[in-house]
């Protein structure tokens, strides 16, 4: 789900590859952090929506190829954000343990 989020029309096969790097590495990231950003009811607090948000951010801004200019780095980020945001917001966990 993630790495179809992060894909964009017209990428090359070395940025696919790339891509698909990100996208392991961010949901590695997210899992290693899990119990300082996936807190109770996070979605309802703006100290932690804006740190699930600056993890994101950060960890796309190191792995994601340098053809995604500013616009889409910031459409692609949303995204996610938006995505783990509802996932929260109907009760769904994302991971199980």
């Amino acid at each position: 789900v993630i790495f179809d989020m992060l894909c964009k029309p017209k990428l090359t096969e070395k940025d696919k590859q790339a891509v698909k790097k990100a996208a392991k590495e961010l949901l590695a990231k997210l899992k290693l952090e899990k119990d300082k950003l996936f807190i109770l009811d996070w979605h309802k607090r703006e100290q932690s929506k804006a740190r699930m948000k600056n993890q994101l951010r950060k960890e796309l801004d190191k792995t994601l190829p340098a053809s995604y200019d500013e616009k889409i780095f910031e459409e692609k980020t949303s995204k996610i954000y938006h995505y783990f945001l509802e996932k929260a917001a109907n009760e769904q966990a994302y991971w199980r343990n």
